[in-house]
């Protein structure tokens, strides 16, 4: 496993409300066939936030999720591409972080600004010490603002 930074992890946590606010988005588009129209806003929303995951964890599996596609696709094949991507990308990025998956336990709950909080049963003890540790120096952070 790729060994990554606080500040990159931080930038982990913050990804995964975004790409999971898209993945769901794109699956409900498809079953209320809403997507017309829409596919090159996701194009670029999906391929943005590929980018950002794949830069952090820098693998190959992050990497081989970006987007292949052929001029003679149809939106809707367009717009499957991109739900069955970022579906998988979610995943590996909440498998990364040890975020326990939303879809799978209601309790996970990420709040970035101004501060961390995580709730995240479930997760790893590695993880769990991880996040402390990102807490402990934002607390730190902060006091030394107030100073």
């Amino acid at each position: 496993m790729t060994d990554i930074s606080t500040t990159d992890f931080r930038t982990l946590l913050r990804l995964i409300e975004p790409l999971r606010t898209l993945a769901v988005d794109v699956q409900q588009s498809l079953h209320m066939d809403t997507f017309r129209g829409t596919s090159n806003l996701l194009i670029k929303n999906y391929d943005s936030l590929q980018g950002m995951i794949a830069e952090i964890i820098n693998d190959r599996y992050a990497t081989s999720l970006t987007l292949e596609l052929h001029e003679d696709l149809t939106e809707r094949e367009i717009v499957s591409q991109i739900a069955l991507a970022a579906a998988q990308l979610l995943a590996y990025v909440e498998s990364f972080t040890g975020v326990p998956s939303a879809g799978k336990s209601g309790d996970t709950q990420i709040q970035t600004a101004p501060h961390i909080v995580i709730n995240a049963q479930g997760t790893s003890q590695r993880n769990l010490k991880r996040m402390m540790e990102l807490a402990k120096q934002d607390a730190e952070e902060d006091d030394e603002d107030d100073d």
